[in-house]
């Protein structure tokens, strides 16, 4: 689990700085994960629309 946040965290920040608190996000998933596995299955879900949005904002011109 630490090496799969640490290639999310690290991809984010080769990519740009300014998605370094989206890893930190997943950071905090992970430790749920970790605390509560009960929860963990919405927070993926949440997490998952997150790298969604993230991939799609990539693709987006600067000037948007």
């Amino acid at each position: 689990m630490k090496r799969l946040f640490f290639i999310l965290t690290s991809k984010l920040r080769f990519v740009n700085s300014k998605f370094y608190n989206l890893s930190l996000f997943f950071a905090l998933l992970t430790m749920l994960k970790t605390f509560r596995k009960k929860f963990f299955t919405a927070n993926f879900r949440i997490a998952y629309l997150g790298f969604l949005l993230y991939r799609g904002m990539k693709k987006l011109p600067k000037s948007v």
